[in-house]
This record gives C-alpha cells, sequence and structure tokens, in this order.
C-alpha cells in the first residue's frame, strides 16, 4: 500500500448490483477522474458472481494516483463451479482515466479446451513462458467504453 492511501470498505459477498457497489467505493475514495472506468471494470469482472472486494486508493489525492481493489469470486455456472480472484486497477491521466482488470479462474480442464470458451476472433498475441496471452477486440459484453483490448491468459 502507498503512503497516504486508504483501504476501502471490505464488502461481504453478495450478488447485488456490482456498479453499485463499485461505485460506492469510487463515491468513498473521492475519486472524479475514473468514477465511471472503475465501475464499469467491476460490473465486467464480477458479472453472473458472488464477491467480496476490497478496494485501495491515495487518501491525500485520490485523483492524482491509481484506485484498485481485490475481488473475491464465487462462480457457479455450467463452466465452471468454485472460487476464483480479480484485480481491478484505474489510473487518472490527466483529464481522463485509463483502466483494467484481470480475471483469474482455475479451471479443472485442459488447457487446450479453454481458447473455445473466449469471446469470437480471439487471437494468441503473445507467449509469456508456457502462458498463451489472447486479445479480444472487445470485452465479453462488446462493451468498447471501457477499452479496445483484453488480455486473457492461460
Amino acid at each position: 500500500m502507498v503512503p497516504g492511501s486508504r483501504r476501502g470498505q471490505k464488502l461481504p459477498r453478495t450478488r447485488r448490483s456490482p456498479t453499485r457497489l463499485f461505485s460506492s467505493n469510487v463515491k468513498q475514495a473521492g475519486v472524479q477522474a475514473c468514477s465511471k472506468v472503475f465501475p464499469v471494470l467491476g460490473q465486467v469482472l464480477t458479472s453472473g458472481t458472488k464477491f467480496g472486494v476490497k478496494s485501495s486508493w491515495n487518501d491525500q489525492a485520490a485523483d492524482k494516483h491509481p484506485m484498485q481493489a481485490l475481488v473475491g469470486m464465487d462462480y457457479a455456472t455450467t463452466q465452471y463451479n468454485g472460487p476464483a480472484t480479480g484485480v481491478i486497477f484505474a489510473a487518472p491521466t490527466g483529464s481522463a482515466c485509463e483502466g483494467t482488470m484481470v480475471r483469474v479462474v482455475p479451471f479443472a480442464k485442459p488447457c487446450a479446451s479453454v481458447p473455445a470458451m473466449l469471446p469470437p476472433n480471439s487471437k494468441i498475441s503473445d507467449n509469456l513462458g508456457q502462458l498463451a496471452v489472447y486479445v479480444s477486440a472487445a470485452s465479453p459484453r462488446g462493451d468498447r467504453r471501457v477499452g479496445r483490448r483484453y488480455l486473457r491468459i492461460f
């Protein structure tokens, strides 16, 4: 944690609206620059899960420093049933904000079967050791407000 930073309220696992919960963290932090990006990333990350979140930010100058969240999730889907985790990171860039999220889901499947679950037109962009990095043109929901590319590592 950065000096002068503050941890947000740890939220209990819930199925309430992810956008409202992440917006609440942004409001609590007093963040203006990333007030739209951070909640959208949270919604994309936690969609369809029960989750708990712990956010942190710089208490003295929230709009000049990154805001991040560590998220624990419980999935109950046809493809996966179990725990997962994620990280959200958003940082002001002058008058705008850039952010990303990373979701880690421990599938009990061969790696070769996972690309079929990615959005259409996902392609390998790189290899990091034995891990393939996939890029897709849009988020799983087609939401281009968040960014143009999502990296998925398997």
